[in-house]
């Protein structure tokens, strides 16, 4: 028997430097979010107080450096900051 589960996705919006792009996960409650940030990609996860699931996983258009990233969660949002591996402009 197959199971199902109710995940749901938050708004994610993103702008971009040439060599930054700034990423914000727009999703209350995100204190305890876990995020996996690799030079291609980011897996985001997270249970909200009232047991609501959210997830997402993002292909980047080319790599960042994941070490000199940056990440700030407040209780309305998730804001990152990624360096770009080499600095141009993503379309």
């Amino acid at each position: 028997m197959a199971t199902f589960t109710n995940v749901r996705h938050p708004a994610v919006l993103w702008a971009q430097r040439e060599a930054i792009v700034y990423l914000t996960i727009d999703l209350h409650d995100a204190q305890d979010a876990k995020i996996e940030l690799k030079e291609t990609s980011i897996d985001f996860k997270n249970t909200t107080a009232d047991g609501s699931e959210y997830a997402f996983h993002l292909d980047f258009y080319k790599s960042i450096k994941p070490e000199e990233s940056k990440k700030s969660l407040t209780g309305r949002k998730t804001f990152l900051v990624l360096e770009k591996a080499e600095g141009e402009w993503w379309p």
